[in-house]
């Protein structure tokens, strides 16, 4: 029975339409279902708060039974189904948690290289990760199961065992390699390299291992961590190709590598306008002379 049940048992007995006998046969059935819940829900770990809670409401709703002090039962029958409820729910989000951060470990295991767990896709399932642990020691159980069928619902296609057509991913991770090797001489030191640190390497291992959802991924993103240096590489080809690199390599350090293409195209459009500008000019005076010869 339900306690909004009891409430409505309550009621009646209060306005003498319930036997005395009847509520309190009700009373102590609920006490037992609590009792026998507990028994089998046992003390779960991270739910202490709710533990302690559950078993001194049960303990007093059956001492409220045993002295007929029936609101008081009422009462503590309720804060004990809430917190058996609670625990419930703590135990539930417990399970989907461990079973995300495995998907999380799972996952960083595989992108076994710094510049790969950089990545989007790998970084942002750590964070969630430690959002969902953080929930949990705060007791927002129901928060950190939804946390964990996030993670789950990112984490389980990328680890999929899968295989997927080698040509492709070779062709596109040795152009990123590419990239890396024609811009190296101009990148910062600290700047991870994902041929030098093996994270290619990885990826096409990650495929053969028939890991294709995440290779794909990461490879994906890997060309889309390195579009600056490949903007690059076209803008500055032909310095890059005679070794002129010291000045690029200041200003890559001052302006990241879109910001020195973006710098040097304003500077070649300024430089073009002042020699249209000669042009105009130039072109405006002869106009005038013509005009001053044939009046």
């Amino acid at each position: 029975m339900s306690v909004r049940e009891l409430e409505h048992l309550l009621w009646r007995y209060e306005y003498g339409r319930l036997a005395d006998g009847k509520l309190e046969l009700e009373m102590r059935d609920a006490v037992r279902v609590l009792m026998d819940t507990r028994a089998v829900q046992g003390s779960p770990r991270g739910a202490g708060k709710l533990v302690t809670v559950r078993d001194d409401a049960i303990g007093a709703a059956a001492r409220a039974v045993d002295t007929r002090q029936w609101r008081d039962a009422v009462r503590a029958i309720r804060r004990g189904a809430d917190a058996l409820a609670g625990i419930a729910v703590c135990v539930a989000a417990k399970s989907d948690v461990d079973r995300a951060l495995q998907e999380v470990d799972e996952l960083r295991r595989l992108a076994v290289t710094e510049f790969l767990q950089r990545l989007p896709t790998v970084a942002s399932l750590v964070q969630l990760g430690a959002s969902m642990t953080q929930c949990m020691q705060d007791a927002q159980f129901r928060r950190a199961s939804d946390l964990a069928g996030l993670v789950s619902r990112m984490a389980v296609p990328l680890l999929a065992r899968v295989t997927t057509s080698m040509p492709s991913l070779e062709r596109r991770s040795a152009a990123a390699a590419e990239v890396c090797t024609a811009t190296r001489a101009v990148a910062d030191d600290a700047e991870p390299d994902p041929v030098r640190d093996g994270s290619l390497e990885r990826i096409r291992a990650l495929a053969e291992e028939e890991h294709a959802p995440l290779a794909a991924r990461l490879l994906t993103e890997t060309e889309i961590a390195l579009l600056g240096r490949r903007r690059f590489r076209l803008h500055f080809e032909e310095r890059l190709r005679r070794g002129d690199v010291t000045a690029l390599k200041t200003l890559v350090a001052q302006h990241s590598w879109h910001g020195t293409v973006d710098s040097d195209s304003h500077d070649a459009l300024a430089r073009q306008a002042i020699v249209l500008g000669a042009h105009a000019d130039r072109a405006n005076s002869v106009a005038a002379n013509l005009d001053a010869a044939f009046r």
